[in-house]
């Protein structure tokens, strides 16, 4: 058990652990465009229809579910096209060149979900849970920022909201990628973090457009067991 003076040394680094793995996610599936004569048509993207008024399906893991809209597709963590969108991205991206599945099972990603086939740009939610993490967010603003910023996402806002009950921290942010075919996009980025029992649930809603009605709905169907 440690001592008490060395827990926030722990929560701090616990932080920056998910919220820099989770930035890395966010460009896994944003720089992937459609195959095909999608994939070299201009990167264009629509925004996608809040959940509150559109058809929904509710996706779970590890006690975190949310409500996405029924049109978006699951990617499993094994399938093999995650690792191939991996690598695509990582091509023109170098900041996630070496990332790999297996690095994103033991950062904790537990959920992938997007619009991919409809759009150049993938509108993508995903999640990480992982237990061992702080007690509580307070004071925790910078050191969610922090590693956003440090992979080249500029934070405009940070706010607290409650989640399923529960204290949580939502940033915003805006982040430029490369496409595969050499696009130079912006992601608008929503990061929403929340702890309980010491288990860290990390939310990230990537978007060619911003939407902050999709957002605040998804965002409330967040349930944490």
């Amino acid at each position: 058990m440690p001592l008490e003076s060395e827990s926030p040394i722990r929560a701090r680094r616990t932080l920056r652990y998910l919220t820099g793995a989770i930035a890395a996610v966010t460009l896994l599936l944003a720089p992937v465009a459609v195959s095909g004569a999608a994939g070299a048509a201009a990167m264009k993207t629509t925004k996608p229809t809040a959940a509150a008024s559109a058809k929904v399906k509710v996706i779970t893991a590890k006690g975190l579910a949310m409500s996405i809209p029924a049109t978006w597709t699951t990617i499993s963590i094994d399938d093999p096209k995650l690792a191939e969108a991996l690598a695509k991205g990582g091509e023109a991206n170098p900041q996630i060149l070496q990332l790999t599945p297996e690095k994103l099972k033991a950062s904790g990603v537990v959920l992938f979900a997007t619009d991919l086939p409809k759009n150049g740009f993938a509108n993508n939610v995903n999640a990480q849970v992982i237990a061992g993490g702080p007690t509580d967010l307070k004071g925790a603003e910078d050191q969610l920022k922090g590693p956003l910023e440090s992979q080249g996402a500029t934070v405009s806002s940070q706010v607290h909201i409650r989640v399923s009950g529960l204290d949580a921290i939502r940033t915003e942010y805006t982040l430029p990628i490369n496409a595969v075919n050499g696009k130079k996009i912006t992601v608008y980025g929503t990061q929403i973090v929340a702890v309980k029992a010491k288990t860290a649930y990390v939310i990230t809603i990537s978007l060619g457009a911003t939407n902050a009605e999709f957002v605040t709905t998804l965002a409330k169907s967040i349930t944490v067991k």
